[in-house]
């Protein structure tokens, strides 16, 4: 099945520029792969070394003119295995990373689909907290400064700051209003976000985000919230939850410095509290025109408990061999507070990874 679909997305990018008069078809994809060793403070399993893939993709997207200023678009964009993981079953096309269609004009961009933030669809608060959140692998992998899994960041190893990143059946709007820059995605998600709730129809679970974003000169700020609604409720109670973000970063010439916040206010409490709150301090320093280093700090108060927290300290460097093709290397270290008298579990990451855009 997965071979169909490949020689489909291939015959689609081939084909349409042949029938579409004013259309424009691009085949476009990455192959990333990272060679990873693990260990940690106890005897769990996992440690040692692996070669993992790291968020390769092969995607089609297009474009055509339809005259006043207008132009219709679209996208699908597949989950590629880079390593032949056949222990897990893994192989070829994985699954799918966005597909939408829509609209682009002076208005905006409005769109239709599964959306994650790539190309032209949206992810609002995602976005914005990994623009600000440097790293040497396009947020992929063991070194990725912003998980994608939603608020519940434990649910991604080896990150402590969680944003909402796919979201299915969504509506996502982009415009830019006296320079600053808005995002809106509202997801008839059907499922409840880290919760195991079980959907009832798509309209049983919504997402909508905001995000609002400012550049003025080497000055970064910016801001949004995201509102969850659960149908059927959790636990008997309604669920509204709120997150907010605050996002700053400047320009210093010889390094780039930033800091992302968040807070996650929940309707129903959990542990006895109703507030979670994370944030992530990052750098950047470029030496030279193609290598560099990233550094960055993030703490997060685990969601069961939030009177513990989960901590991640991480160092990278990379070389571009050119605008496509990335080397790079780092170590990610998160500890985990433990309640009871228990001792930080520690996770400590070695990655080299090797990454190519084409």
């Amino acid at each position: 099945m997965n071979k169909k679909v490949l020689v489909a997305a291939l015959g689609v990018a081939l084909a349409a520029p042949a029938f579409a008069d004013s259309s424009n078809v691009v085949l476009y994809g990455r192959v990333h792969t990272a060679v990873e060793h693990t260990s940690l403070n106890n005897s769990q399993p996992g440690q040692g070394i692996k070669m993992q893939n790291v968020a390769s993709r092969l995607g089609v997207k297009g474009a055509e003119d339809l005259g006043g200023g207008l132009s219709a678009i679209f996208a699908y964009e597949f989950a590629v295995e880079s390593d032949g993981d056949v222990a897990a079953g893994a192989s070829g096309i994985t699954g799918s990373r966005h597909a939408y269609v829509g609209l682009k004009g002076g208005f905006g961009t409005f769109t239709l689909g599964q959306q994650d933030g790539g190309n032209d669809s949206v992810a609002p608060l995602y976005n914005q907290a990994q623009d600000v959140a440097y790293g040497v692998a396009n947020n992929g992998g063991r070194l990725a400064t912003v998980g994608g899994s939603g608020f519940n960041s434990a649910a991604t190893p080896g990150i402590v700051v969680g944003r909402t990143q796919r979201v299915n059946n969504a509506f996502g709007y982009s415009t830019n209003v006296a320079g600053v820059k808005i995002d809106a995605r509202h997801g008839l998600v059907g499922a409840t976000p880290d919760s195991g709730v079980a959907p009832t129809g798509e309209n049983s679970a919504r997402q909508t985000e905001v995000a609002a974003t400012y550049v003025a000169g080497k000055l970064t700020v910016g801001g949004g919230f995201q509102a969850f609604e659960y149908t059927p409720s959790q636990n008997g109670v309604t669920s509204n939850d709120r997150l907010y973000q605050l996002v700053a970063a400047y320009d210093f010439g010889v390094a780039k410095a930033s800091v992302l916040f968040g807070q996650l206010k929940l309707n129903a409490p959990v542990g006895g509290d109703d507030k979670r709150q994370d944030y992530r301090l990052s750098t950047w320093v470029p030496f030279t025109a193609n290598t560099g280093l990233t550094a960055s700090y993030a703490s997060a108060e685990q969601l069961a408990n939030s009177n513990l927290d989960s901590k991640a300290i991480q160092v990278a460097g990379y070389y571009d061999f050119s605008k496509r093709t990335r080397a790079y290397a780092g170590v990610n270290q998160v500890a985990q507070e433990r309640a009871g008298g228990l001792s930080d579990q520690k996770t400590r990451d070695l990655v080299i990874g090797l990454r190519h855009n084409f």
